[in-house]
């Protein structure tokens, strides 16, 4: 059996990842999942979920996440004993864009009127000390005739390297009876770090001394 290129196995490594963050987040969302990072060395898998309760990931005498690690193990053809699933509690719920998402999709499955339901998910994030939200709102909303509605508050960084380490981005679509409405909900964390844990600066920052 030929052996794989390493473009070949990059690949698989990112289809495994996508995989896994679809998988998440549909049986974790009770949890709040926000993400997962995703690490294999040799034939051992370490997977570190993003949640707002770990103890709901847990279960009951950690049967849950156990179950989970059987079936990621299937998945990716390793013994059940080669994966490994590490929870990271979320500190400030109303900065990530994932929670803030199936919040807003729950409360527009209930009937709440959209403004009102909005504006309840922005000042979620303002009162977690975020800089800015934007929440988007396309479909079939009031009327026959599809529109969206956008509601913000604070700023919002679009562009360039910090629109995408700055800002943490999430969009759901739910299905209501009058057609399937789109949300996109955008977070602007000044605090946000990097990979390595060290708070990140916008470019424009100047302090004087």
């Amino acid at each position: 059996m030929q052996n794989k290129t390493y473009y070949a196995m990059y690949i698989d490594e990112c289809i495994a990842e996508a995989e896994l963050h679809e998988f998440f987040k549909r049986e974790l969302r009770d949890a709040g999942y926000s993400g997962c990072s995703f690490r294999r060395a040799f034939n051992q898998v370490e997977i570190t979920i993003k949640v707002g309760e770990p103890q709901i990931v847990w279960g009951e005498n950690y049967e849950r996440i156990h179950q989970i690690e059987s079936v990621i193990a299937l998945r990716l053809n390793l013994p059940l004993n080669a994966v490994s699933i590490f929870t990271d509690k979320i500190m400030f719920r109303g900065l990530s864009a994932d929670i803030l998402c199936d919040q807003l999709s729950a409360k527009l499955m209930d009937q709440v009127p959209i403004r009102q339901a909005a504006m309840s998910v922005i000042k979620s994030a303002m009162r977690a000390k975020a800089a800015g939200c934007q929440v988007i709102i396309s479909g079939k909303l009031r009327q026959q005739r599809a529109n969206s509605q956008k509601y913000k508050e604070g700023i919002i960084v679009t562009a360039g390297q910090p629109g995408k380490e700055f800002v943490d981005r999430a969009i759901r679509h739910i299905k209501m009876r009058q057609g399937v409405i789109g949300i996109q909900i955008q977070v602007f964390n000044p605090n946000a770090r990097n990979q390595f844990g060290r708070v990140l600066v916008m470019p424009d920052y100047v302090e004087v001394l």
